[in-house]
């Protein structure tokens, strides 16, 4: 049409009219854009004296479980996409801060609507998760982890064996790289994650998820806090029922000893009768 213009436009870097839109609408960009702040107030000065900003975005951190049933497969592919969209610079839960930006950038009549939706097993929006799992799995797989690690370092030593290079000895702690200090040494986090993942089959952690919601409404997520915990089986199946039968036996022993003389002298006559008895028999 004539009166439609089509720009390709950098929001951060390129200029922008100001006072010259009747109508802004900005979908899934912001919380993609490192200099997100910048880039909404350019968008709020776009606008005519009346005019509408309309933005969209995505409140990742909210996807959580519905039920026991794959819990366990969400949380890990939940922690790795969390996990890249940070370090990619994305803010996960931008959405539920614009109401907030919008009245710091001087827009009134400002509102906003939260929509929560239920994916379930089949659907296109599964499909599209399900692409990504393959690859999640894989990376968490033990024994790829394991045969992948046997045989990079298998590798490693048969070219360096060919090549000739004299062996060198260090830590195994330093991986290599001689005494650690106090910047470079491992923290027992960073340490006992990958043996966690590794191991998450015999380990068997337990997961936690809590949702909050915020006052105003029960659809718009304002905390979700995940907690890994890993109980110690050796206590569950070995100290307790242990402990459990000391207690029993405690309970037992003050029934037979009760403080009663007569009691005594019963055990006593008891124990003679016994040794009477054994020099009969021998």
């Amino acid at each position: 049409a004539a009166n439609v213009e089509i720009r390709r436009h950098d929001i951060v870097a390129d200029p922008l009219e100001e006072g010259e839109f009747d109508l802004v609408h900005a979908r899934l960009v912001l919380e993609h854009i490192p200099q997100r702040d910048m880039a909404l107030a350019k968008l709020a000065r776009s606008l005519r004296p009346g005019g509408w900003l309309l933005l969209e975005a995505v409140d990742y951190i909210s996807g959580v479980p519905v039920s026991e049933l794959g819990a366990a497969e969400h949380a890990r592919s939940q922690d790795v996409r969390l996990r890249e969209f940070g370090a990619a610079g994305l803010k996960a839960d931008y959405g539920r801060h614009l109401p907030r930006l919008l009245r710091q950038a001087g827009l009134v009549e400002i509102g906003n609507e939260g929509r929560v939706f239920v994916m379930e097993g089949g659907s296109p929006a599964a499909g599209t998760v399900r692409l990504h799992l393959p690859s999640v799995g894989a990376f968490y797989a033990p024994l790829l982890v394991v045969g992948g690690l046997a045989v990079l370092t298998g590798g490693i030593a048969a070219l360096a064996r060919l090549a000739g290079r004299p062996r060198r000895r260090a830590m195994a702690w330093g991986c290599g790289d001689g005494p650690q200090t106090a910047r470079t040494e491992y923290t027992a986090t960073s340490f006992a994650e990958p043996l966690q993942r590794v191991f998450d089959d015999v380990l068997r952690p337990e997961h936690n998820v809590e949702v909050s919601h915020y006052a105003e409404s029960a659809y718009l997520v304002d905390r979700v806090r995940f907690q890994i915990r890993v109980p110690d089986r050796i206590e569950t199946y070995l100290y307790t029922p242990l402990l459990t039968a000391g207690r029993w036996v405690g309970r037992a022993a003050r029934v037979l000893a009760n403080g009663s003389v007569h009691r005594y002298l019963a055990y006593g006559l008891a124990a003679l009768l016994i040794v009477l008895v054994a020099g009969v028999i021998r």
